[in-house]
């Protein structure tokens, strides 16, 4: 089993090496949006008396971004993109009679590719942090690093069970592609990518900050900066998250791969 998994990740490491284009491409989007974002902070920052706004003042903010889309390039996974139209076509009755899960195995592959997009993506940020006068980790705390790294590996899990989650609502319904934007608008907005969620206002921000919305991108950086107290409890609402996600995907991974076999492509 680990051996197969092994040699899952190395092929997909391949092929995303193969497809690295495709990562610059999208990395190029990320970069994009991190000078949107920076370019629009300054300005509010320049506007207003204030030093600080939900915590961050300027370099802060700064920071904030350039780890939080190092942290959504690394963890956040779309891999029900790929699954979906395999399902639709049928063609994933090939992969059934095969000793290893297919989900499985498109999961460790949408991993393999990420690790990829994350090692250019702390390149790329640490270049673009150069650029904007603010040090790639500037506010990460170093002794939180071991706490910081097993929170990305949480991230990438939930990431991935999600994803396994939303393709198999393709057994029930061929038309999937608007809850797909709708969870990638929804983790981008409301899960501390687009921005600090210590901005939104009282009651929201603490229904949000307890939701499963903040384990893939905002929990990892509330334990690298510290602005949400110690590391532990973090780490468990992430790991309660995690096996809440991981036991719905395979129930819902499960019951669809039935209702395939019994009703068919």
């Amino acid at each position: 089993m680990l051996l197969t998994s092994w040699r899952v990740f190395r092929n997909g490491l391949l092929r995303a090496f193969a497809y690295r284009t495709t990562i610059g491409f999208w990395m190029l989007s990320r970069v994009t949006q991190f000078f949107l974002a920076t370019s629009l902070w300054s300005a509010i920052f320049a506007s207003t008396a204030a030093p600080t706004i939900g915590g961050y003042d300027r370099a802060g903010m700064i920071a904030y971004y350039l780890l939080a889309f190092t942290v959504l390039a690394t963890a956040m996974s779309y891999n029900e993109y790929t699954i979906a139209p395999q399902i639709r076509s049928g063609s994933i009755a090939a992969y059934l009679t095969r000793p290893f899960d297919y989900a499985l195995m498109k999961s460790i592959e949408s991993i393999s590719w990420h690790v990829l997009q994350g090692v250019i993506a702390v390149a790329i940020f640490w270049i673009c942090g150069r650029l904007v006068g603010v040090p790639f980790g500037t506010g990460l705390r170093l002794y939180e690093l071991p706490a910081f790294l097993l929170s990305i590996v949480f991230a990438v899990v939930i990431s991935n069970a999600i994803s396994v989650l939303m393709a198999s609502l393709t057994f029930w319904t061929p038309e999937t592609n608007a809850f797909f934007d709708t969870k990638g608008v929804l983790f981008f907005i409301l899960g501390g990518a687009a921005l600090p969620l210590s901005i939104l206002p009282g009651a929201f921000r603490t229904v949000v900050e307890r939701s499963f919305l903040p384990t893939i991108v905002a929990i990892p950086l509330w334990i690298a900066d510290g602005t949400h107290g110690a590391a532990a409890p973090l780490l468990a609402q992430q790991a309660a998250w995690t096996l809440v996600f991981l036991l719905l995907a395979a129930y819902a991974w499960r019951r669809g791969i039935r209702r395939f076999e019994s009703v068919g492509g």
